[in-house]
């Protein structure tokens, strides 16, 4: 990461997010007009959202960085079907964050994620139902929209660590008392899941499911390496509502790489893939090392048609289905 692009630090006034800030104004020294700080402020928790803003711009000040903030209403979003308030709150930020950094000219967005979050994230798509993706956990870095990039420079370091940080250098930060209710997943993991497998399990937990995501995270790396170049190979056809592959390409190749094959093939081509779950994929999978010709119909109105060595992919679009 080059200092003249300068970054975007998201921070909440938590002691994660509070101890980025210190770091990376302690690390770049005179530097420090390359540093953004942006706040969403959800107003979830009436006055003490407001005094978190508050909070942060004064530290921003105080560092000698600039301060952006935001209040969206998130509570709002989350009457949509199937959006959870933690889903809405977290794709909200997103976005204005994203928004924020093209408007600043800044290609990085930083976040404060840390090893004990990673730890909680396996965790939790584990116990949601994890393929070797859900094992990966977060990226350090992924692509965000408008050529942007998302980066987490602490996902190395320890909750402990950032304690004893913030301790050392007396910094103040923003407790959310929200975090200790068990309404949310998360916070159940956090509160009290990884607490009881850490004292009756392994002390270890937190480090052993990190060195977990960096397995599977290599893992997934090199089998979609194998997937970039048999769709490559393979694809004969493709826009926005069909596709047809030669399916002899795969035939060396063992069912998993094929479903991670067909899950790139989604992303290409940009049609929803919430839905699919590993049945599906699996039966997709299956449906291309197949023998005999067979068709079928998969979430998202797509229609798979295996006919001698094609598979045909079609999807309808919302116009086709109003008609």
């Amino acid at each position: 990461m080059a200092l003249g692009d300068g970054v975007l630090l998201a921070v909440s006034g938590g002691a994660d997010s509070i101890a980025l800030l210190h770091s990376t104004v302690e690390l770049w020294g005179r530097k420090s007009s390359s540093i953004v700080v942006g706040h969403v402020n959800h107003n979830l928790r009436g006055v003490e959202s407001q005094r978190d803003e508050e909070f942060v711009g004064e530290v921003a000040a105080d560092l000698g960085v600039r301060f952006q903030s935001i209040r969206l209403e998130t509570g709002q979003l989350s009457d949509q079907p199937k959006v959870t308030l933690e889903e809405a709150a977290r794709n909200s930020r997103y976005n204005w964050l994203t928004k924020l950094a093209v408007e600043l000219g800044t290609s990085f967005v930083v976040t404060a994620h840390h090893a004990d979050d990673q730890a909680e994230t396996v965790l939790h798509n584990i116990v949601r139902g994890a393929g070797l993706r859900g094992l990966r956990g977060m990226r350090s870095s992924r692509k965000l929209p408008d050529e942007r990039t998302l980066i987490r420079p602490m996902l190395g370091i320890h909750r402990v660590e950032i304690d004893a940080f913030l301790d050392r250098g007396g910094c103040e930060f923003r407790f959310d008392p929200s975090n200790l209710e068990c309404q949310f997943t998360r916070n159940k993991i956090r509160q009290d899941l990884l607490p009881l497998l850490q004292a009756e399990f392994n002390p270890q937990v937190v480090k052993n499911l990190n060195s977990l995501s960096l397995i599977a995270d290599e893992t997934a790396e090199f089998i979609e390496q194998i997937a970039e170049e048999l769709i490559s190979e393979s694809i004969h056809h493709h826009d926005s509502t069909s596709c047809r592959l030669n399916v002899a390409p795969f035939l060396k190749w063992p069912s998993v790489v094929i479903r991670q094959s067909l899950i790139l093939l989604w992303d290409r081509l940009n049609w929803p893939r919430k839905k699919m779950t590993s049945r599906h994929w699996k039966q997709l999978a299956d449906l291309t090392l197949a023998a005999t010709n067979s068709e079928f119909d998969l979430p998202g109105f797509v229609h798979a048609e295996r006919s001698g060595t094609l598979l045909r992919l079609t999807r309808k679009t919302d116009s086709s289905l109003r008609r």
